[in-house]
């Protein structure tokens, strides 16, 4: 069994999961949108194999996962709450996701999966549990912006990126901005420092902030439909698209600047002492423009959405890699 073909890496997001693992000789990437509904039978199924794709049974209920959610009614994601962990929903995904790595044939025999810095303690048990009890398969929880400083050292292989050996030794600070929060990560001589990591809020508070500025403009639109025009900068009208970027650069300061304070109260100190600022994350843009003015080391991860997810299964890796039992 070669460990590259049974590790994932699996980033169950508020707004929604990315999946790292190996297929077909290279390393995939895979989104499932963090939106979650009860089932309701169609009068008509217009393609009904993607329903039943992103259709899971939960204590006997059904729920549309996904893609099929949004289509048949959703409009906004999960799991807005620090206890989302407990609800239906987080298993739900859970379970989504592990009908998707079947239909490309990976049976995982080991899970690195993430939470937020404030919640790690608090969590991983539960977490644990339950990703184990749906892929009955090794877990390893991780707080989220490990992922990224893994990603940052390793190659798909789990080895060190050429000169990245000494690197890994250096001070590193990881700033990863999701949807419901912002998680500020401090290594030092692959040390984690506790003291100096935490969390902020996420990028949702901008999106809400955006729905207000459209509904001034007197347009009405889901939360879910907000969260793809903060990425495009593009709103569907009448079947043509319109560039509100105006709406959405208003939408984001206030988000930012919180994001921003928090890492100055977290890391400002010591920011003159650290080598490497690496910002990922879906909403990690707006905040690499301003940190990046105050400190010449920022950087943006090289795949910033899915950076958690790609070094969670470098790091997944490399336990393997020590550890053969981890994937019997």
């Amino acid at each position: 069994m070669n460990p590259r073909d049974v590790v994932v890496g699996l980033d169950v997001g508020r707004s929604g999961v990315k999946l790292a693992f190996f297929f077909n000789g290279e390393v995939k990437t895979h989104f499932i949108p963090s939106v979650v509904s009860p089932a309701k039978q169609l009068t008509f199924d217009a393609n009904p194999s993607s329903t039943k794709e992103n259709t899971v049974v939960i204590d006997g209920q059904s729920y549309f996962v996904g893609e099929t959610a949004i289509q048949q009614g959703a409009n906004q994601t999960v799991g807005l709450s620090s206890e989302w962990l407990k609800g239906v929903e987080h298993r739900a995904l859970l379970e989504r996701s592990k009908t998707l790595l079947k239909s490309y044939g990976v049976v995982p025999r080991l899970i690195v999966a993430g939470l937020p810095v404030n919640t790690f303690n608090s969590s991983l048990e539960l977490l644990y549990e339950q990703v184990e009890s749906v892929f009955k398969c090794n877990v390893q929880p991780v707080p989220q912006p490990w992922g990224v400083f893994q990603d940052c050292l390793l190659n798909d292989d789990g080895r060190y990126k050429s000169n990245q050996t000494t690197t890994a030794f250096e001070k590193f600070a990881v700033i990863d901005v999701g949807h419901f929060t912002t998680d500020i990560l401090l290594m030092n001589n692959f040390q984690w420092i506790e003291e100096s990591s935490g969390s902020s809020i996420g990028m949702y508070k901008a999106v809400m902030e955006l729905q207000h500025q459209l509904q001034i403009k007197g347009i009405t639109a889901t939360v879910i439909e907000c969260q793809e025009i903060m990425q495009t900068c593009k709103i569907k009208e009448f079947g043509q698209y319109t560039d509100v970027s105006d709406l959405v650069k208003k939408s984001i300061p206030m988000t930012v600047n919180g994001v921003v304070q928090e890492v100055k109260n977290l890391i400002g100190n010591q920011a003159r002492t650290i080598d490497h600022i690496i910002i990922a994350g879906g909403g990690s843009k707006p905040v690499f423009d301003e940190l990046s003015q105050l400190w010449k080391q920022c950087s943006l991860a090289e795949n910033p959405r899915f950076s958690v997810s790609l070094g969670m299964r470098k790091f997944g890796l490399v336990q393997a890699l020590n550890d053969p039992d981890l994937l019997k």
